[in-house]
């Protein structure tokens, strides 16, 4: 008779590899992970985890509702005399930006107005567009750009999301990019 080329030929059930007994009971490896207490189950983590996640992107979703009825870039730019409470430069002195508070935890949401970008280097900065100004112009002529941080807490996990995000027509706002961003 031929071999058979099933690699499981001959085990039962899969088999428990070289030297391994089925009938003996498999031991769990105790590996901790980074930023985990003793005693709370990895599970529990996740859940939080996957949470604060929602919170941060229901966050951003938020700011994009703001800019739909609301995108004049000087309500968001470092000149705090018109800006809204949702700029990343507070109007009064108070801590920036708009804090929510959902069902399980809270995001704390800034709207930034990012400055036309006129070369190819301004587009490398934090604080200019992510495109550059068609030749000539010194702004876009159809659109505005802002970056969204919303940092939200579940439990003890924290977690942070940035999304750029340009206003065209009143009340028309579309996604630039998005990002999970870790500190």
């Amino acid at each position: 008779m031929g071999r058979d080329p099933s690699p499981v030929a001959g085990r039962v059930g899969g088999g428990a590899g070289p030297g391994g007994d089925r009938g003996s009971p498999r031991r769990r490896s105790r590996r901790r992970f980074p930023g985990r207490r003793a005693g709370r189950p990895l599970v529990h983590d996740l859940r939080q985890g996957q949470r604060a996640f929602d919170l941060a992107d229901a966050g951003a979703q938020a700011a994009a509702v703001r800019l739909r009825s609301d995108a004049d870039p000087e309500h968001y730019d470092a000149n705090t005399s018109d800006n809204t409470e949702w700029a990343y430069v507070s109007p009064d002195g108070a801590p920036p930006g708009k804090t929510l508070v959902l069902d399980d935890g809270s995001a704390r949401v800034t709207i930034r107005y990012l400055l036309p970008a006129t070369t190819v280097a301004h587009q490398r900065r934090e604080n200019r567009a992510p495109e550059q100004v068609p030749g000539g112009l010194s702004d876009y002529p159809d659109r505005d750009f802002f970056l969204v941080v919303s940092e939200s807490v579940s439990g003890e996990t924290r977690r942070k999301v940035e999304t750029i995000l340009y206003a065209t027509d009143p009340g028309e706002v579309e996604q630039w990019s998005w990002r999970e961003a870790y500190e």
